[in-house]
């Protein structure tokens, strides 16, 4: 594991923006603690002490932590998940979470940009709506173009920032889709599927992302699945 100073993880199961957190950590092999927050009911001591923003992930680092429910003196509180994420490769460069050249660093952030912009905004609208199904088809398009041709990921060979960002989200798609949860006409999840496997180079992508073990290992699909189809279908057409 690297070597850091003590840092403890504020996280949650079922946030796909901790999970970009996690992910980040298990890529990078930071020693670290975790606490769960129940974002249904947060522990009282939180905002003010961890993180006045009240969301996960957060950070407290660089001082011993006795008690998780305060930062000691010493101490740095950080938090949003593409903040950590960086801030942990920074602290792993040999990881290659970062990439060193600049103009790759410049690469890995637009895609990360696309992912915020035009991808999570596009298939949240079709899950919670049933409806953009273009706009999805259409962000997934813009994100191909920025692909490696080499692949497996984003940049390559090496699982990098963009990669981390995109993970979670991707996951998430495919698995309300794979199960046809999402508040779209019965039937449509597994069709989408089936259009998102004839985009270029996407479907290679996606299974790269899905097949990682950092994914994997931070993605409690039985939990998600139950939690989502709660969601979905008490809004179902």
């Amino acid at each position: 594991m690297a070597a850091v100073a003590p840092l403890t993880l504020y996280t949650n199961k079922g946030c796909p923006y901790a999970q970009r957190a996690v992910i980040a950590l298990k890529e990078t092999k930071i020693a670290h603690d975790e606490v769960e927050i129940d974002l249904q009911n947060k522990p009282v001591w939180y905002q003010p002490n961890i993180n006045p923003a009240s969301k996960v992930p957060a950070i407290v680092y660089g001082a011993k932590q006795e008690d998780k429910t305060v930062a000691p003196p010493g101490a740095v509180k950080l938090a949003e998940s593409l903040v950590l994420v960086e801030f942990f490769a920074e602290l792993a460069p040999d990881s290659h979470l970062l990439p060193a050249d600049p103009v790759q660093r410049a690469k890995a952030r637009f895609f990360i940009t696309l992912v915020g912009d035009k991808f999570n905004p596009a298939w949240n609208a079709f899950a919670a709506k049933g409806e953009g199904e273009e706009a999805v088809v259409a962000a997934i398009n813009q994100l191909v173009g920025e692909l490696d041709p080499a692949g497996p990921y984003a940049l390559g060979k090496e699982w990098s920032i963009a990669d981390t960002a995109i993970a979670p989200f991707v996951g998430r798609l495919y698995l309300l889709a794979k199960n046809d949860v999402g508040n779209w006409p019965v039937g449509e999840g597994p069709k989408f599927l089936e259009k998102l496997d004839n985009i270029g180079k996407w479907e290679k992508y996606a299974k790269a992302l899905l097949a990682r073990p950092s994914f994997q290992e931070s993605f409690p699909a039985d939990y998600l699945l139950e939690r989502l189809r709660a969601r979905y279908n008490a809004q179902r057409k």
